[in-house]
């Protein structure tokens, strides 16, 4: 179902197709970059095939001449409370016209969890995905949490001064001691 227009091409959004996974690599790097091909094709094959109640897929946003613009991973999550729409990974590519497809893309996410009855929809996305986060708040999406990573692997990131890892602020916080002192001095 059409919902923008991309440099005067109508953008669709529809379930990811198994013949289009090769394709929407590049996609999934920009927001996953150390994923490798062999991974990614393990990880869209399943999400591809039929699934009559649509509880996961991959959503994939294209224009009429078939080329990928935006996708994102989906799941729905039954047993949880309220009952979440969790869409990761979204992603949007192209030179100056993002905005459309994100849009696109995100409307798609509403009316995909509208009509599956979620109650909220989670979502997370790279913070290079300026266009993604712009037109989820535009729809009405709001910040819950931030998360932080950290690679392990690079020993310069790991020398940290002591007075991060010390947790003994965390220990008083809990039992209700004022901690301003202590972290004045820390």
């Amino acid at each position: 179902m059409p919902h923008e227009m991309n440099f005067g091409n109508p953008i669709s959004v529809a379930p990811l197709r198994s013949t289009q996974i090769g394709q929407a690599f590049p996609l999934v790097r920009e927001v996953a970059p150390i994923l490798m091909f062999e991974q990614w094709i393990r990880i869209a094959s399943p999400l591809t095939l039929e699934d009559k109640f649509d509880r996961r897929g991959i959503l994939a946003a294209t224009v009429a001449s078939g080329h990928l613009y935006g996708l994102c991973l989906y799941r729905v999550e039954p047993l949880k409370s309220p009952k979440p729409l969790v869409a990761h990974y979204l992603a949007t590519f192209g030179i100056g016209q993002q905005a459309p497809v994100a849009r696109s893309l995100v409307a798609a996410i509403d009316s995909l969890a509208f009509r599956l009855g979620c109650e909220i929809i989670q979502t997370s996305v790279a913070s290079s995905q300026r266009s993604v986060r712009a037109c989820l708040e535009a729809a009405g999406h709001r910040i819950r949490q931030v998360e932080f990573s950290k690679y392990i692997g690079d020993a310069e990131d790991n020398q940290m001064p002591a007075r991060y890892t010390d947790l003994s602020w965390l220990e008083q916080w809990h039992r209700g001691d004022d901690i301003s002192s202590a972290a004045k001095r820390g």
